[in-house]
């Protein structure tokens, strides 16, 4: 009896300790990871942000201004920039200056279109179109000669032309420019019965003009020398005092380069040359 209750003894104690080795060991939650570069929390990889170029926005501007372009871009991990002309006037020979900054600049030498690209590290690239345009400055001449005989009228030309003649008929020194359009009236009054009234206009046939600086036809001091004849073979001249600070290189800039007029003539073509109305009284005006 005691040996049969020893084991039974042993056997619940061998029960007692199993319960305890039983129990189970709490399980540890994952460690939460971060997002990887370029991921966004529960969301895919983010767009990759493509670089951007502008070249600016189209000009309009006159022969003989410089140029100022102005290009930007996205792009920030060492950009290369190279700015080059797709297409210009024929003829032009121009360069840029500063090309592989994001200002270049140029100064046009002809009128017309100009396109330049802006290129992104040999790659994307814009396009800005530059319009150059004359640079034309028209006048107005009001004129008295005899008692009651009036000259009105206008020039046109343009103020950045160079030279097109030098020293003309042998007189030195003097150049002419070239008048893109004009048109004046003489108003006879009393001297009609010598010298008739009439028109000067580039518009109509076998009308011509001649525009000199320094010593011109008829002058022996430097002027300014407007001199126009149309299909009568009448003949007007209109001297001015030269005030021009660039002679000899292009035409007077502003009205302000115009002096005086110092005289004038309306005739019949020479060698007749008479008779002659002498014009001493006139005014220059915009």
């Amino acid at each position: 009896m005691s040996l049969f209750l020893f084991f039974v003894f042993i056997f619940l104690g061998g029960c007692s300790g199993g319960s305890g080795d039983m129990s189970k060991t709490p399980t540890e939650s994952p460690t939460p990871t971060s997002p990887s570069p370029g991921m966004q929390p529960g969301m895919g990889p983010a767009p990759m942000m493509m670089s951007m170029v502008n070249a600016g926005i189209d000009q309009t501007v006159k022969l003989g201004d410089t140029v100022l372009l102005s290009g930007s871009s996205s792009a920030t991990e060492n950009p290369q920039y190279l700015w080059k002309f797709v297409s210009m006037p024929t003829g032009s020979g121009v360069t840029l200056t500063d090309p592989t900054t994001l200002t270049p600049s140029f100064r046009p030498d002809l009128v017309g279109l100009y396109i330049v690209a802006l290129i992104l590290n040999a790659g994307l690239s814009d396009q800005v179109t530059i319009d150059v345009q004359a640079n034309l400055i028209t006048l107005q001449f009001n004129g008295r000669f005899g008692t009651d005989s009036v000259i009105t009228g206008s020039f046109t030309y343009e103020a950045t032309q160079g030279p097109i003649g030098t020293n003309v008929r042998g007189l030195t020194p003097n150049v002419l420019y070239r008048l893109t359009a004009w048109e004046f009236a003489v108003e006879s009054g009393s001297a009609a019965d010598v010298l008739p009234s009439t028109i000067y206009k580039s518009t109509q046939q076998d009308n011509t003009s001649e525009f000199c600086e320094g010593i011109c036809l008829a002058s022996s001091t430097k002027v300014l020398q407007l001199l126009f004849r149309n299909q009568s073979n009448l003949v007007l001249t209109l001297n001015f005092v030269m005030q021009d600070p660039t002679p000899f290189i292009n035409p007077p800039s502003a009205l302000a380069e115009w002096g005086g007029i110092v005289q004038g003539t309306y005739r019949v073509p020479c060698p007749v040359c008479v008779p002659v109305a002498v014009i001493e009284k006139g005014t220059l005006s915009l």
